[in-house]
């Protein structure tokens, strides 16, 4: 698997994935540093399979560039930030999971929920939202995670 790794940039696109999906699987923290890198440096699914590798892994040196992607255009980058912002259990993403509870695309809006309950004020938060908010999806996703859990 080491060799995969080392020749990782001149891999071609399918290998690349597979090799970030079993990384994904294996959760292995010594391969943080290659995700990060991977994250910074690809586009498109490669950058967001390397995400969500981070996401299984629960573990980055910094959060701050993962937080912007909270506010990304694209719904699929919004998805797997809030995915890593609820397995770091950061703080600083709380608000803005909230927010993304009204999201438009119904998968950011799961995702958003799944990641409140995993901090420990979860449920109070999504029974606020629930209680508070005017947006239907929204009271909607906090009332089915509120009764799902993690």
């Amino acid at each position: 698997f080491e060799q995969f790794i080392l020749h990782f940039h001149k891999s071609s696109p399918p290998l690349q994935k597979a090799i970030l999906d079993v990384i994904s699987m294996k959760k292995e923290i010594n391969y943080l540093s290659f995700l990060e890198n991977i994250f910074c440096n690809y586009k498109g699914e490669i950058k967001l399979r390397a995400l969500k590798a981070l996401s299984e892994i629960g573990y980055v040196k910094n959060p701050d560039p993962y937080l912007e992607l909270l506010y990304s255009t694209k719904w699929e980058e919004r998805m797997v930030a809030a995915k890593l912002v609820g397995s770091l259990k950061e703080v600083k993403g709380i608000s803005r999971l909230i927010e993304l509870l009204h999201d438009q695309t119904w998968w950011v809006r799961s995702q958003a929920g799944q990641s409140i309950c995993q901090f420990p004020n979860g449920h109070e938060i999504l029974r606020e939202v629930f209680e508070t908010s005017k947006d239907a999806f929204a009271k909607d996703m906090a009332w089915e995670w509120l009764h799902k859990g993690v």
